[in-house]
């Protein structure tokens, strides 16, 4: 039957009947039959490991160890976790969300990372799990809980090589039924980045547990696919989030050097494919070499990226600005500065997009200065929802409207916008770089445009920001009534330094741990209040945002005050 245009022109209710077809797949998926389906042989043992590229973080590690389980803001204790007493997590915990990302087996590297005694405990909980869930379970066998769970016991094959032979066979049979669950799930993801994942973890286990004799071909293509649909032209993820293009380059990457040990035909599409990733990837890094948060993804600390960067280091270039992906690095001396200059992406990868166009994240000497709050899959709906809204980003904020339009408000909402959204970069002979951006979130609502130009100077001693909202001379909209409250807000991180003393006036001191202090100049009374920075584990730590409050004209040109705000930061 074609399923061409003319097709979609005559059943208008698809959307409907595709819900409909995956809510009978998922019964199907309940009834005995289907776990028949994942029967088969179990394999010997794994012909090959992957090595991971995302290293695990010990200090969560240890965390867990003592019987704190932290998924985002949310802990579940437990008895501490020792090699000959293991107590499992799965049971009482704090909520369904709280329970699919620990089904995941993500922290399963951060303890396997604090040496032998924890790998023993790793052994034991993955053991546990088997005997709990290992033949199926309709909640935690969702596919993309099961990509993630596949890829984290592949990356540490000690879980399974160290087991006794009979807990051995039981641990290689479920892992194989879950793959055969994949291969059946290959294109049941809700987004390109779940599809990507899943296909991923696919081909890792068809690799790993079959080698020649498996499906790999079939996994191998759908990967290509998935990441075809789930990037960018120019190598960036779809979400406009580095912290996900981290996380599925890493796996590629893993299953590129899995077909290399088994000797099996590569992707060269997968392979050309992965280059312009880790270009990309490369251009919006941290000067430490970490990965920032934007737009849902998480952060990444250097220490836990190395292994990837290092398995592309010398591939590929880097540059300042990534077209497609939309983010802008300007750099002088020890300064640089991170732009996110581009709206919200379209179709499913807008459900995690961050109203945060034109934030930035300021770096002094390699450390973070100014960032956004960020965000973190491991926290709940209603947290990251509010992490989304503009007034979490360093950049201006027109209350009580964020920057672009939410169609939700369970943290999942489709966003779109802001509209006309541009940016643009030139050099002066006064020895600064010149930077301008803006965008017309606003302009529907208020008839306002936004501004933002900053000025660096060649030896990053000093940036001055122009923040200004302004009525385009072509707005034929009504004027509203009144001035609009505005408020520039300058996010810091958690380790910055500031005096409370310098509230009320128009100059602050910003202190950094390396002892390096910067001086923060504008023409507005400075306000500190509360804000939150989301760290690479999910955690949000407490932390100071500084706010430059006005009220705008609405019919201002954003020349002069109060619609624009200057503000400059300088090395003392």
């Amino acid at each position: 039957m074609s399923d061409g245009p003319a097709d979609q022109d005559r059943i208008p209710e698809r959307p409907l009947w595709r819900g409909f077809l995956d809510r009978v797949a998922e019964e199907l998926r309940e009834a005995p039959t289907y776990r028949l389906l994942l029967r088969g042989p179990v394999p010997e043992g794994l012909l090959a490991r992957p090595r991971p590229m995302l290293a695990g973080d010990p200090e969560r590690g240890r965390e867990i160890l003592a019987g704190r389980w932290w998924i985002g803001r949310e802990l579940h204790r437990t008895a501490a976790l020792t090699p000959t007493d293991t107590p499992q997590p799965w049971d009482n915990t704090p909520g369904e969300h709280f329970t699919l990302r620990l089904h995941r087996f993500e922290w399963l590297s951060d303890i396997t990372a604090c040496g032998v005694d924890a790998q023993a405990v790793a052994r034991r909980l993955v053991e546990g799990w088997v005997e709990d869930f290992g033949e199926w379970n309709s909640i935690v066998w969702r596919p993309e809980v099961t990509a993630a769970r596949v890829i984290a016991w592949l990356e540490n094959p000690n879980v399974i090589d160290g087991q006794s032979s009979a807990m051995r066979e039981k641990v290689l049979d479920s892992l194989a039924r879950q793959v055969r669950h994949l291969m059946r799930s290959l294109d049941r993801a809700a987004t390109p980045d779940g599809r990507m994942q899943i296909a991923a973890a696919a081909a890792m286990g068809e690799l790993a547990l079959w080698g020649r004799e498996g499906r790999h071909a079939e996994a191998l293509s759908a990967l290509e696919h998935a990441t075809m649909l789930a990037t960018l032209a120019d190598g960036g993820h779809t979400s406009r989030a580095p912290g996900l293009l981290a996380h599925r380059l890493a796996e590629c990457a893993e299953v590129d050097e899995l077909t290399q040990v088994l000797g099996v035909a590569p992707s060269p599409a997968l392979f050309r494919r992965m280059e312009i990733m880790a270009s990309t990837l490369r251009s919006v890094l941290t000067p430490t070499g970490g990965v920032p948060s934007f737009n849902g993804g998480p952060r990444l600390s250097p220490e836990r990226v190395k292994p990837l960067v290092a398995r592309f280091e010398g591939v590929g270039r880097s540059y300042p600005f990534t077209r497609q992906f939309g983010f802008y690095r300007l750099r002088a001396g020890e300064l640089t500065v991170l732009v996110d200059t581009l709206g919200a992406p379209e179709g499913p990868a807008g459900l995690s997009a961050h109203a945060g166009c034109l934030g930035v994240e300021v770096y002094a000497g390699g450390l973070p200065l100014m960032t956004s709050c960020g965000s973190h899959p491991d926290l709940d709906a209603a947290y990251r929802q509010a992490l989304r809204m503009t007034a979490a980003h360093t950049t201006l904020d027109l209350r009580p409207r964020a920057s672009a339009e939410f169609e939700g408000e369970d943290g999942r909402g489709q966003l779109t916008g802001p509209a006309d959204a541009y940016s643009r970069y030139t050099e002066d002979a006064a020895e600064e770089s010149l930077f301008e951006c803006g965008h017309s979130g606003w302009r529907q609502a208020f008839g306002l445009g936004f501004r933002r130009r900053m000025k660096l100077e060649r030896d990053g001693s000093r940036v001055r920001f122009e923040d200004a909202v302004f009525r385009p001379s072509s707005e034929r909209g009504p004027v509203p009534s009144r001035s609009l409250p505005f408020a520039v807000r300058l996010h810091l991180n958690p380790a910055v330094v500031c005096d409370p003393a310098d509230e009320g006036d128009t100059q602050a001191t910003l202190g950094l741990p390396d002892g390096s202090s910067w001086r923060l100049r504008t023409r507005l009374p400075i306000a500190f209040a509360e804000s939150v920075w989301v760290g690479p584990n999910g955690f949000p730590f407490p932390t100071t945002q500084i706010v430059l409050a006005g009220e705008a004209d609405p019919v201002g040109d954003g020349n002069s005050a109060p619609n624009q705000v200057l503000w400059s930061l300088q090395r003392v």
